[in-house]
């Protein structure tokens, strides 16, 4: 029995609610309204299970189940095909297991290609508040990245040279509306040439007292944050290049899709499973949280005193 590596997501949860309601991304979670229904989305079934409060944080997977249809099992000794027996009311589940930290709003969630990913996670919590009385509120994910990254990113007072790739400019505008106007005015020459695929370069002499407009450049990288774990790999690359006030001799670079903070699980893979490994899963996304705390730690702590410089 083989164990296989997982990566999950890291971002943070912020949750705005639109009128007098007050609730939580935590309560939302816990509601028993909430969770054990089924949601549709185009040819899957989606819920929340095994959803448990351990105090600090919330562990439980999102379910997704396939109703297209599959292929035939096939007998290797005797080469003959047959059908997997599959009802019209079943179909192959799939799992992600998650952790969701309430203090800080820390949320881990597993890739799996199979199963739902974090940019449709997002449209099942919507679906999920309908006909409750959650609505209306507004969600958003934000890429978490790595502790050097950040620091690199933080200290960086001259900027360089802005690189920006991604796919279906058109897309990721529509995506962004809610994330204000920088990412939207970048991308658009994108969208009017029709282009599948978009590159820009922006940049200014490394050795001239040069620097591109840092006002503007912050806004584009605060809308790419919040636009990445939606955007379905979309967003290829956001490099940015300059001086930090610790290095002025040579040029430092951040990318801001591949510079992620990498947890992982591992769990074993099975040729005929029963069930979604529930126990083994939120065990092995426990352990990685714990891990990974002192990381968190020095992430907010610099996050907070740039804030207050």
């Amino acid at each position: 029995m083989a164990k296989k590596k997982k990566r999950l997501e890291v971002v943070t949860v912020t949750l705005r609610v639109n009128d007098y309601r007050e609730f939580t991304f935590a309560d939302f979670l816990m509601d028993p309204e909430i969770s054990e229904r089924d949601i549709k989305l185009s040819d899957r079934y989606v819920r929340l299970k095994y959803l448990e409060d351990c105090g600090d944080y919330i562990v439980g997977l999102v379910q997704t189940t396939k109703m297209q249809s599959t292929p035939p099992k096939n007998n290797v000794t005797t080469g003959v095909l047959s059908p997997l027996g599959l009802t019209n009311v079943e179909g192959l589940a799939y799992p992600n297991v998650f952790l969701f930290e309430k203090h800080r709003g820390i949320l881990l969630y597993e890739i799996s290609k199979e199963g739902t990913y974090l940019n449709q996670f997002e449209d099942v919590i919507y679906r999920l508040s309908n006909d409750t009385w959650y609505k209306p509120f507004d969600i958003n994910f934000k890429t978490v990245y790595n502790v050097d990254s950040l620091e690199k990113l933080l200290s960086m007072g001259e900027k360089k040279t802005l690189e920006i790739e991604v796919a279906n400019p058109d897309y990721l505008i529509r995506k962004s509306e809610n994330e204000g106007k920088a990412v939207g005015e970048v991308l658009k020459p994108g969208k009017d040439l029709g282009a599948d695929n978009f590159k820009i370069i922006a940049s200014v002499g490394a050795r001239t007292s040069h620097v591109l407009n840092g006002g503007f450049i912050n806004s584009v990288l605060s809308g790419f944050q919040k636009l990445i774990p939606q955007s379905d790999g979309a967003v290829k690359h956001i490099k940015l290049k300059g001086y930090t006030t610790e290095n002025k001799d040579s040029l430092t670079e951040v990318d801001l899709v591949i510079d992620t903070m990498k947890l992982y699980i591992k769990v074993n893979e099975r040729k005929n499973m029963a069930d979604l490994q529930p126990t083994e899963r939120k065990q092995e996304i426990q352990s990685a949280y714990r891990s990974a705390i002192p990381d968190f730690d020095l992430y907010f702590n610099k996050l907070e005193h740039a804030k207050l410089e």
